[in-house]
Order: C-alpha cells, then sequence, then structure tokens
C-alpha cells in the first residue's frame, strides 16, 4: 500500500454526468520499485488510511495491468471516464489501493535507494474534466446534436450528428491542431501524431453554430 496523495476539488461532482479523471505518472528517480497499479478514487469526503496495508476502497480510476510504470524517463497517462450515480464527490486521492500481493511489483532500479520498500512517483497535471462542459476560455458556444466516440480515444475519432460542416481539434489553451471539412453525416478524424492529453473537439454546422466536446487521447 503505501503513502497517497490527495486533493479537494473546485467542484463537486454532478450526477449522472460523465468526467475524464486524468494524471500523469513518472516513476522517482531514486526509486527502487515500480507498480502497475496505481488510480484514483473520488469520494464525498476525505478518506484515510486506518492500516497501512488496507485502503478498503475500489478506485474508479485504474492503470491499465499490462502497463507497468517503470521507465523513469517517461511521463504515462493514466485515465478512464467517470460517472456518479448521486453525485457529491469532492475529494480525490491518487496512489496505489492494491495490497502487494495484486499490485504487480517489479525491481526497477538496481541504483536506487535500496532502504525505500515502496514505489514511489512523481504525480502531475491531474484533471477531473466534465466531457460535455463547456470552458469558458473558448468563449459561449451552442448546443448542437452530434456525438463523439470513442471517448477517450486512440488513433482516430468518429462525429455523428446532422447539418456539421467543419471540425477543429484544439488544445486546451484553444490553439487549432487539426481543421476539416465534414460533407457526411459521419467523419473520422484520424489522430496520427496527437500526442496523449485532454483536447477539444469544435464543430460548426450550415448556420454557423459552433459547438465544443472535450475528449481524450491515449
Amino acid at each position: 500500500m503505501g503513502e497517497h496523495i490527495q486533493v479537494q476539488l473546485t467542484d463537486s461532482i454532478i450526477p449522472s454526468i460523465r468526467y475524464v479523471v486524468s494524471f500523469y505518472a513518472s516513476v522517482a528517480d531514486n526509486g527502487k520499485y515500480s507498480v502497475n497499479t496505481l488510480g484514483a478514487f473520488l469520494s464525498k469526503d476525505p478518506i484515510y488510511q486506518d492500516n497501512l496495508y488496507r485502503f478498503d476502497v475500489d478506485p474508479q480510476v485504474l492503470n491499465s495491468p499490462d502497463n507497468h510504470l517503470s521507465d523513469p524517463d517517461a511521463w504515462v497517462l493514466i485515465t478512464d471516464t467517470f460517472s456518479s450515480r448521486y453525485g457529491g464527490e469532492r475529494y480525490l486521492t491518487i496512489g496505489n489501493f492494491n495490497p502487494d500481493s495484486t499490485s504487480g511489483v517489479l525491481f526497477s532500479n538496481p541504483q536506487g535507494d535500496i532502504s525505500a520498500t515502496y514505489a514511489y512517483y512523481y504525480i502531475d497535471d491531474v484533471s477531473v474534466v466534465a466531457i460535455d462542459s463547456i470552458p469558458s476560455s473558448i468563449g459561449e458556444a451552442e448546443t448542437l446534436d452530434f456525438s463523439v466516440y470513442p471517448n477517450p480515444a486512440t488513433a482516430m475519432v468518429q462525429l455523428q450528428g446532422q447539418g456539421l460542416v467543419g471540425v477543429r481539434l484544439l488544445e486546451m489553451s484553444g490553439r487549432c491542431l487539426v481543421a476539416e471539412r465534414i460533407t457526411a453525416t459521419m467523419h473520422t478524424m484520424h489522430l496520427n501524431g496527437i500526442p496523449q492529453g485532454l483536447y477539444l473537439l469544435e464543430v460548426t454546422d450550415h448556420s454557423g453554430r459552433v459547438a465544443v466536446k472535450k475528449v481524450v487521447v491515449h
């Protein structure tokens, strides 16, 4: 088990809305061990570990079992979508919620601190974002009836909707990475060369109305 980090969200989770929970992890420079079971748990109240070897919760976000986070030179994205039935979650806790026996422990750095018995990680760029929310930095946008899938995406995303004529893939800062015309109700945008992360898909219809949805690339 070991240590965890916890933060209070700026707003409570709204029930029945999908959120993208994501963070980057990199094994500490002087770490001796690595695991493949880092995850994130959302809760209404702060959670505490009464027993050093037990944290009796099931994280809603969990790293892929076959993805060992053992490269100190790499930042790996850990992400998944989350929807709450009742809402109200306000705290996010990140760490390893599994006992050693199910953590996929690796002896990954022989030069690491031999006295350390834990797998230590750097954590960065933590976010909990409603997929269908519209960021104020992009400005006001209309509500258009269109769908985006898969989300999270890997090699491509598909957009489906009536009357759409254009789509742009934007960084969260608003910088455009890809711009394409839409000529059918189903449109495929390929994501070759797009780094892992959270992006905006901005669509325009034939009347000039604009709508934005968030998409995760991993």
